[in-house]
């Protein structure tokens, strides 16, 4: 499994194992979606300029990490 660490303004990188992948930082897009019962998230990766998406859902992580990643799609796409 991949952990994501995510701030405020919806940048983020993913730690694998324990350590950081450095060619791994990306933006939250403002093409994500806050839907009822998923979040569609759309991430964009600044080095290879591509983007990737994938669903999550309230039950794949705590409920306040869920949350605070509901509120970071919100305002991204209020830009």
């Amino acid at each position: 499994p991949q952990t994501w660490i995510v701030d405020e303004a919806g940048e983020g990188y993913t730690v694998i194992s324990g350590r950081q992948d450095n060619a791994g930082n990306w933006q939250i897009s403002p093409r994500s979606k806050l839907l009822p019962g998923a979040l569609y998230l759309v991430r964009y990766f600044q080095q290879s300029q591509r983007f990737e998406t994938c669903w999550l859902f309230p039950w794949q992580v705590q409920d306040k990490d869920y949350r605070r990643l509901a509120r970071i799609v919100f305002r991204q796409g209020q830009l």
